[in-house]
């Protein structure tokens, strides 16, 4: 699968689809942000290769970062 901003590797559409299933679990409670530290303990990754990983989809455009995120 392409993009307008690269190519989608497995491992971003595995990063995303956590990321929905971590953001739905939250829904019911009204929070909307999915934590680093969060996707690191589902993803089975240091917090360091979550955040790496995070900011490769926020610079293809697929998911928006705030300065506080933990």
């Amino acid at each position: 699968m392409r993009t307008f901003c690269g190519i989608v590797t497995d491992g971003m559409l595995d990063y995303l689809a956590t990321i929905y299933k971590i953001s739905n679990n939250h829904a019911s409670s009204g929070a909307n942000k999915v934590t680093t530290t969060a996707l690191a303990e589902r993803m089975h990754v240091s917090t360091a290769a979550a955040s790496s990983m995070l900011k490769r989809l926020e610079e293809s455009r697929f998911v928006e970062r705030s300065g506080t995120d933990g």
